[in-house]
């Protein structure tokens, strides 16, 4: 029982590589019931000041015969937000530090959001003779968001993608090409008051429209909103494999441009009396991107120890046009390498001791000609946690999870100048300094998580809770302090997990 419960690397690679069991065979399925609520005072702008979310997901690997394994993944959630201000599309600054794509509504009045996420995958790996696999895969996900005050939108998010991957095995190696085509639309209806009433004077329910970090302009005329892309990526991968260990040393790249359109539908009749319907669609705004991924990953031992690790470096860089004033002023460069390592072990009584490791380095160069501005920020990450079981009874044991991290900014830039103005513009004053304060903060997570393990038959359940907090610890800008709400954050997970 206790091959299935394996680390998240391991977990991940053998849901997106199903291949891998073709040389070190496991099969394991998951499924969960889960609820998490967190509490955020010490926050970026616009991040819900409250979120609590439940669902169900599934997880697993089959190897049908010698030659085919199916991987899949579900799931269902949804999420109920209080106090977000500052944006009306389902994007958040939870766990990032910039919007993707700059081009979209705002408003300062907050709101509640009730969001609702579905997402599938499934993968098929095929090994027709010895020195050949095949894997293809398809992948979607659904969103429906809705704001419960005014201004009111309703976002329908819409994504798929199709890949396929192929790859040539000589003794102890492999090489790998793939490919994958991805589809995205996301659809908005924001009900605002009329023009004349709705005045900039009314600051709180004013809607604007941003282009970048503050180029904005009221949407008269037009009520829907869509962005819409469409793209490819390509790659190449070289494993070693054994039947003790697994290799992979990949790379990836994905280029699309993400298109903002307006939109309304209007109804007249024709010189038969017969009622026509026709779209008014005018192209606003272009987000395109580039995003370079080079990977290794690895599946093995170290004496005793299993161990899995997990490294990527990407690379993206953003740049926005303008369809109807016919420029860029916008453009980002963000690049990231995350680290993960876990060892895990297990003593004569099948007590497993785990330790998890997991760092990363940020690079961000943001630059706004459309209002003077240019921002700058490296940054260093980590967490820290230990997992140890301890056995109650023959098939019962009790775990303690313990975590520590860390974020610490080293380099910080942060220049501005009111462009034809002596006011420093909303958006900036709002909500880029402010996140400029919080992403310039140094700040520690504590956490513990207890488990509870019950081995029936073939199936184990899994019982867990846990509790983390984070702590403002440091801002070298006694300016920047006084924009934050510097009181701890406090996240609260309780789930139950099936292995069989």
């Amino acid at each position: 029982m206790d091959s299935i419960n394996i680390d998240p690397v391991e977990q991940q690679l053998r849901l997106q590589n199903p291949e891998i069991s073709f040389s070190l065979p496991l099969e394991f399925t998951k499924t969960a019931i889960y609820f998490n609520t967190e509490k955020l005072n010490f926050k970026r702008v616009q991040t819900p000041g409250q979120s609590t979310q439940y669902g169900f997901g599934a997880a697993g690997v089959f190897q049908l015969n010698k030659n085919v394994i199916l991987s899949g993944k579900l799931d269902v959630n949804r999420i109920d937000e209080k106090d977000v201000p500052y944006i009306l599309t389902d994007e958040r600054t939870t766990d990032q530090n910039y919007i993707s794509n700059p081009s979209y509504f705002y408003a300062p009045r907050k709101s509640d959001w009730m969001k609702q996420n579905y997402h599938i995958e499934g993968k098929l790996a095929y090994q027709p003779v010895k020195n050949l696999i095949v894997t293809a895969g398809v992948k979607g996900s659904f969103l429906k968001a809705y704001a419960n005050s005014d201004p009111r939108p309703e976002i329908g998010n819409f994504e798929y993608e199709a890949e396929a991957k192929i790859g040539y095995i000589f003794k102890k190696h492999g090489v790998f090409v793939k490919g994958s085509y991805f589809n995205r639309k996301k659809e908005s209806d924001i009900i605002y008051n009329i023009t004349e009433l709705n005045a900039p004077s009314n600051y709180d329910t004013y809607i604007r429209f941003n282009k970048g970090y503050g180029n904005y302009y009221y949407n008269d005329g037009y009520k829907n909103t869509e962005y819409a892309y469409d793209g490819i990526s390509y790659g190449l991968e070289y494993r070693f494999i054994s039947d003790r260990s697994f290799l992979t040393v990949g790379y990836e790249n994905k280029y699309y441009i993400d298109r903002m359109f307006f939109w309304n539908i209007y109804q007249s009749r024709d010189e038969n009396n017969v009622l026509q319907y026709y779209r008014d669609k005018l192209k606003i705004t272009g987000l395109k991107t580039d995003r370079n991924i080079i990977y290794i990953n690895y599946i093995g031992n170290l004496g005793k120890w299993k161990w899995n690790s997990d490294l990527i470096f990407e690379d993206q860089k953003d740049m926005n046009y303008d369809y109807q004033n016919l420029y860029t002023s916008y453009r980002a460069y963000n690049t990231e390498i995350k680290f993960q390592n876990y060892f895990s072990t297990f003593n004569a009584k099948n007590e497993l001791f785990r330790i998890g490791i997991k760092a990363g380095f940020g690079d961000q160069d943001i630059r706004d000609l459309s209002v003077v501005m240019h921002k700058k920020l490296s940054y260093f990450d980590y967490v820290v946690n230990a997992e140890k079981e301890l056995r109650i009874a023959t098939n019962q044991k009790l775990g303690v999870n313990v975590s520590q991290s860390l974020y610490l900014p080293i380099n910080k830039l942060y220049d501005y100048l009111p462009y034809q103005s002596n006011q420093t513009n909303v958006f900036v004053k709002n909500i880029v300094e402010p996140d400029n304060a919080y992403d310039t903060s140094t700040q520690m997570r504590l956490g513990m998580q207890l488990k509870y393990l019950l081995d029936l038959k073939k199936v184990r359940y899994e019982i867990y809770a846990g509790v983390n907090q984070t702590f403002f610890v440091n801002n070298d800008n006694q300016y920047y302090k006084s924009l934050l709400n510097t009181k701890v954050n406090r996240y609260f997970n309780f789930g139950i997990n099936f292995y069989y």
